[in-house]
């Protein structure tokens, strides 16, 4: 499996540029590894799944996680 993302990152103030646009791309690229990691561990539970599956597997996890998110 390969995927690409485009991330575009622009920060123009003197002396932290580098530092500020280093740092989200850092942080983007390390949120993208942690999504791809988990889609793959958990490829056991969707790996048998047809698309319609899919669609309301991700729909219920999409409303867990809304629940948990509004919930804190």
């Amino acid at each position: 499996m390969c995927s690409y993302k485009c991330v575009k990152v622009k920060f123009e103030v003197f002396g932290m540029q580098g530092r500020v646009e280093a740092f989200t791309q850092k942080t983007v690229r390390d949120i993208l590894l942690l999504g791809h990691r988990q889609a793959f561990a958990w490829i056991d539970e969707w790996i048998n799944m047809s698309m319609d599956d899919l669609r309301k597997y991700e729909s219920s996890t999409n409303e867990a996680t809304n629940k948990k998110v509004l919930e804190s």
